[in-house]
């Protein structure tokens, strides 16, 4: 006898009335607020009350226009979530709950330019929120259910019931079915004259690089992540530009809310199909038109510049992401911060530094990010790396120094949560960031005496720090040759500037002198 039977499975999500229950509350020693807007329920950790009535008055912001344009609106108010816990810039649109978390950390990602962090970071998730949201086929409250079939083989013996199972049949039926360069290239756009994210020439770097080298990800390559970071960045890169490309030719976002609402029916299936119904054109040959165009573009620049190339040698091979180079003082070594021999660059990435008399590259310390120093005097290398050496086990990062004469790795600072710093030309004072309630702070202290037990330096030891606000960061501060100015990048609400500040060592003060705007 054979039988089959068919199993009908569904994945269920409860609706919580707090965050009482979520993981964040594992670290007991956070207190949380709450209140509401109009449209939003903000829960943040004491201390960030700022960041959250800021990004509370951008969300309401944005609410109505994207509402309008995918013609969506969330069945509840949509709670934003903020902690300030680990030195992580992330955030996630858990559009199946209409819940969105938020580290309120400043991203300062090397694979893209420094932009107006909070307001981009809010506009991001919720644009995630709004237009994955109008893709839904049915009831958040049913993410998915599939179909499944067993077969089972005759039965041998008369005292089994069953014989062996040799069919399995599953058919998936996921109510958002939206590939990654679309959801992630929707949510960089944005909407009309935003604003708040843009095509930075760090974007339009990566991308040229990958057409001019053949690499581009065809268009089922986007749809995915789970590559290296580099290839996963690509999902954003290209699906960006071509979001923004379809936007451009076929009538802005509007065209972006239309693709969107015909997902949310049974028919079409893929969202090659939807793009075709609205368009006039399938997904896959408007795919192949941004490639054309890119290649003509890109191709044009090659041309241009052609005759002025020059024949280079990659000095690391193994990684493909290397930054922050910085000569020693004599100009005999090289470091650099590479991600040699990892997939993942950010959080893998290590220091490293090239010996030119022996043309050896000699591995340094893992978990480094951001600028790295030369002592005066070469004898060491001062640098931030994230460490988990506090008693919540939080990811920080803190201040340390390489000694070359014998090798020791020195803890300069303890939870101070710093980063890109600079040693002064006379080696007394660090000059580095602060990263802390969404704000990223000009700091400096004492260099501590490298001799005998150091111990490592606090918050209550920074000789001077210099605030920022939520949208207003500070990064990669670099002392004159002299001591006595400091040049840093400073992230404006719109756009970049390299501020210059003029310090007195004897006050131990800073005062703005010039702002370039870039």
């Amino acid at each position: 006898m054979k039988s089959t039977l068919v199993a009908l499975l569904a994945a269920m999500t409860i609706a919580t009335c707090g965050l009482a229950q979520t993981a964040e509350f594992t670290r007991p020693h956070l207190e949380w607020m709450t209140f509401e807007t109009d449209n939003f329920v903000v829960h943040y950790t004491k201390g960030l009350e700022e960041v959250a009535y800021l990004a509370a008055d951008i969300a309401e912001d944005i609410h109505e226009p994207l509402c309008d344009i995918y013609d969506y609106r969330p069945d509840t108010k949509v709670s934003l979530i903020f902690s300030d816990e680990d030195d992580i810039a992330n955030a996630g649109s858990y559009f199946q709950s209409n819940k969105i978390k938020f580290f309120a950390t400043s991203m300062a990602w090397d694979f893209r330019g420094t932009h107006n962090w909070l307001r981009n970071v809010v506009t991001h998730e919720y644009t995630h929120m709004i237009q994955l949201g109008s893709t839904r086929k049915w009831s958040r409250r049913l993410p998915a259910f599939y179909f499944q079939a067993l077969g089972y083989e005759p039965e041998r013996r008369p005292d089994v019931l069953y014989g062996y199972p040799n069919t399995l049949i599953s058919w998936p039926l996921p109510s958002v079915t939206i590939p990654a360069w679309f959801a992630e290239g929707t949510a960089q756009y944005q909407f009309d004259g935003s604003g708040f994210d843009f095509w930075d020439s760090h974007r339009d770097m990566l991308l040229r690089q990958s057409v001019l080298s053949n690499r581009l990800l065809s268009f089922e390559d986007m749809g995915f992540f789970g590559k290296t970071s580099l290839e996963s960045e690509g999902v954003y890169n290209q699906g960006f530009s071509f979001v923004k490309y379809i936007a451009d030719h076929h009538g802005g976002a509007a065209c972006l809310g239309e693709i969107s609402r015909k997902m949310s029916k049974a028919l079409p299936v893929t969202l090659n199909d939807a793009i075709g119904s609205v368009t006039g054109k399938p997904g896959v040959e408007l795919y192949r038109e941004w490639k054309a165009d890119l290649e003509a573009k890109y191709g044009v620049l090659r041309d241009e510049l052609t005759p002025y190339f020059t024949r280079a040698d990659t000095m690391d091979k193994k990684g493909f992401v290397g930054f922050y180079p910085r000569f020693s003082r004599d100009g005999r070594k090289l470091a650099f911060i590479s991600n040699s021999g990892r997939d993942y660059f950010g959080q893998s990435s290590s220091l490293y530094v090239y010996d030119a008399e022996r043309d050896s590259i000699e591995l340094i310390a893992g978990a480094v990010q951001g600028g790295i120093s030369w002592l005066p005097d070469d004898a060491g290398i001062v640098f931030a790396r994230r460490t988990t050496g506090n008693p919540h086990g939080a990811l920080l990062h803190d201040l340390y120094c390489y000694r070359f004469e014998d090798k020791r790795e020195i803890r300069l600072s303890k939870g101070l949560r710093a980063e890109s710093v600079d040693v002064s030309p006379d080696g007394k004072t660090l000059l580095f960031t602060i990263n802390e309630a969404g704000q990223r702070d000009l700091a400096l202290a004492a260099m501590p005496a490298l001799t005998g037990k150091v111990k490592p330096f606090r918050s209550q030891d920074v000789l001077l720090r210099l605030p920022s606000l939520p949208h207003e960061q500070y990064y990669l501060p670099k002392w004159s040759p002299d001591g006595t100015r400091i040049a840093v990048t400073h992230h404006l609400r719109e756009g970049r500037s390299i501020r210059i500040f003029r310090y007195d060592a004897s006050g131990g003060s800073a005062n703005a002198r010039t702002r370039v705007r870039r």
